[in-house]
């Protein structure tokens, strides 16, 4: 399986949790992050990484925790009759992040003799930063909503 296959096989599930409807399960909130860092992680080349790639994935994680925890107020949660508390995404937060990953998939599409190059691998930096934020927005907001109930 090539990445672009990769790619297309997390966002189909990406926009398949965020769009649906579904019960909020505190145990599974850092599942998603964790599958994401690792992929992310994976991807980039270590062993051309120097202090000025260092520097881009920090400003683009940065930038990514604050795009999740703007995606994370957008979220629609409510508590249901049964005590339940469900999440759905919003449609601008989705488009957020697509617009993230096509980015780097078209940076990256350019190859490495592109000055963007290092760019499109720090831009992986900016949906995990999001998608952290993002569910601890939401982990906080079950916990309020939680801590109104009692």
């Amino acid at each position: 399986m090539d990445q672009y296959s990769t790619y297309i096989i997390i966002i189909l599930l990406v926009i398949w949790l965020t769009a649906r409807e579904r019960t909020f399960r505190p145990s599974s909130v850092w599942l998603v992050p964790l599958l994401w860092g690792g992929m992310t992680l994976s991807s980039i080349p270590w062993a051309s990484v120097g202090p000025v790639e260092v520097v881009l994935f920090a400003v683009f994680a940065a930038a990514g925790l604050a795009t999740g925890i703007i995606r994370g107020k957008m979220e629609k949660m409510r508590m249901g009759t049964d005590g339940q508390v469900t999440v759905q995404g919003s449609i601008a937060s989705i488009l957020l992040f697509l617009a993230v990953l096509v980015l780097r998939v078209l940076a990256q599409s350019w190859g490495q003799s592109h000055a963007f190059y290092h760019i499109a691998n720090a831009l992986m930096f900016m949906p995990l930063g999001s998608i952290c934020a993002r569910r601890y927005v939401i982990y906080r907001r079950y916990q309020a909503l939680m801590g109104q109930r009692a």
